[in-house]
């Protein structure tokens, strides 16, 4: 038996949920002791789990030999875990950066470094090291880590994934697979659907950068982050099918003028903005709405310019242009 972050980590998610869905109702005392705990929680799996560079894959609470180092194990739960907001953000980057790491330390031998888990057992159940998620590629941990690198200021390795994922699972193979072996063939062994939601959330609220933070985007936050990708326009509508709600954006940079402007349409009562700027660039200002109070945002050396829409999309398109 074992303690496992990432089962703590859906924990904690499911205590913030709780407390929402306390809030809505009214049950504000309930709500904050929901969060209480969630918090205690929290401080106690970072406290123990967490190793300086990532998340132990388990604590063992007995003597046991499993035939390889387990401080040295990054497992998939170590993006979930980001993503449930579980490590704080220098802990988030400690995480990202280890992935970059081990993809330089398996270049020659693995296609990618979107391990189930690395290193893997000797022998787990019925599948020997590399097979299934024993180390096989996961195409959920590709859009996993490439959503949690696009949220911790590391969006030019976000992109790089899309764009790997884009040209083998798209391009090469036609099709997303749950499992890939070290030199990318399809293993199988689970719903491919998993993968591919996890990177359709990544190019939505990652890469677009269009959140959803309460219900049929009655409140979004858009953090258009194209330009990491080295895209300079772009259109993206977010649709929820039953309800018809949805947020739609045109998203236009040019270089020549230092502006980057942007057509807005939705359903939202609030919107908030947080437009990534080219690298390099830590000062910007909103030109069109006139007098709107914005301000900068930096996320590791990555600068955003966060600004409010005065007005709901529901009751007029925005035109939206800012310059750096």
């Amino acid at each position: 038996m074992g303690i496992m972050h990432g089962d703590n980590s859906g924990l904690y998610q499911a205590h913030l949920q709780l407390a929402e869905m306390y809030e809505a109702a009214g049950e504000n005392v309930k709500a904050y002791f929901t969060r209480s705990k969630a918090e205690e929680l929290r401080d106690h799996i970072n406290q123990l789990c967490f190793n300086g560079d990532f998340y132990l894959h388990q604590i063992l609470l007995q003597p046991i030999v499993t035939g390889v180092k387990e401080e040295e194990i990054l497992s998939l739960s170590n993006v979930y875990s980001i993503n449930r907001g579980l490590p704080t953000h220098e802990m988030a980057v400690k995480i990202i950066d280890e992935y970059q790491r081990r993809r330089e330390l398996h270049k020659d031998t693995h296609f990618a470094e979107w391990f189930s888990i690395d290193p893997p057992y000797p022998v787990f159940g019925p599948y020997k090291a590399g097979y299934y998620i024993n180390g096989g590629i996961a195409s959920f941990v590709a859009g996993e880590l490439a959503k949690a690198a696009f949220e911790h200021g590391r969006e030019a390795y976000a992109a790089d994934i899309l764009k790997r994922v884009a040209q083998k699972m798209m391009q090469d193979d036609g099709q997303i697979y749950f499992l890939y072996s070290a030199d990318g063939r399809n293993m199988g062994g689970g719903p491919s659907g998993w993968g591919a939601a996890a990177i359709v959330s990544a190019l939505i609220e990652g890469m677009a950068g269009i959140v959803d933070n309460a219900a049929t985007f009655s409140d979004v936050t858009i953090s258009p982050r194209f330009l990491a990708a080295g895209i300079n326009q772009a259109k993206v509508c977010a649709r929820y099918g039953p309800s018809a709600a949805y947020t739609a954006m045109h998203y236009k940079h040019s270089s020549d003028d230092h502006t980057i402007s942007l057509k807005l349409a939705g359903v939202s009562q609030k919107t908030r903005l947080r437009v990534l700027l080219p690298e390099g660039i830590s000062h910007a200002r909103v030109l069109e709405p006139q007098g709107i109070d914005s301000s900068i945002e930096r996320i590791e050396n990555s600068h955003y310019l966060a600004f409010d829409l005065p007005v709901p999309l529901r009751n007029a398109v925005a035109d939206v242009k800012i310059e750096y």
